[in-house]
């Protein structure tokens, strides 16, 4: 396993991209332009978005190869998600396989919002086939399902910060005495207390691990 970080980090300089691994050795990758954001990851590879400048890069050698137009949304599990608009202002909302260049393309569905939850650092899926956003019809959180192109309103009204378990199957959101746990297959709902004197009414991010089983 690895640490992924960068050195000096200012907004308006290049960044030096720095891989730590668990015995403390470091690895600086190829020097990156100011303001280039999302990051993300191909592998042991690193993805990163240009920033307000568009296109998406992935780490090759010595530098950064240009892979595709377009605004950089979410990555995993060898596959990014990407927004790229034409002439006309049309967009489209693209999955890519990274490996293979096999590409999906979508409409955003009418009444989904995929940057209202801007707060929550990640919210696609660990292989990006889902995405959370906000049903504008309902002002609750919704899953956005890439696989079968549908929208699925969580029934909450307010939540605050919220994560994918590691296979993606569930979808966790805190409110402010519990943590509601969503299964994306069966729709099944866990309302899970947290212990008294905690609230995560000021939280804004939620992180979920793995277990061991019968833990």
């Amino acid at each position: 396993d690895e640490i992924w970080m960068t050195d000096g980090f200012v907004g308006d300089q290049p960044l030096t991209p720095v891989r730590i691994d668990v015995d403390g050795e470091r690895r600086l990758l190829p020097e990156l332009p100011a303001r280039t954001f999302p990051f993300g990851w191909v592998d042991d590879r690193l993805l990163v978005g240009g920033g307000r400048s568009g296109g998406i890069y992935l780490e090759s050698g010595e530098g950064y190869e240009l892979i595709a137009p377009g605004e950089l949304l979410a990555s995993g599990g060898g596959f990014f998600l990407s927004r790229t608009c034409d002439e006309s202002l049309s967009c489209t909302i693209a999955r890519v396989n990274v490996a293979t260049g096999e590409t999906r393309a979508y409409v955003q569905p009418t009444g989904f919002s995929m940057t209202a939850l801007f707060w929550i650092e990640q919210t696609a899926s660990p292989n990006v086939d889902a995405v959370l956003g906000v049903s504008t019809d309902l002002g609750s959180p919704a899953i956005w399902d890439l696989l079968t192109d549908e929208v699925t309103p969580l029934g909450l009204v307010q939540g605050r910060g919220a994560a994918f378990s590691q296979d993606g199957t569930w979808v966790f959101v805190s409110v402010a005495d519990s943590i509601v746990a969503y299964h994306r297959g069966s729709q099944q709902e866990v309302v899970m207390a947290i212990p008294a004197g905690v609230s995560f009414a000021s939280s804004l991010q939620l992180s979920v691990m793995p277990v061991a089983s019968g833990q």
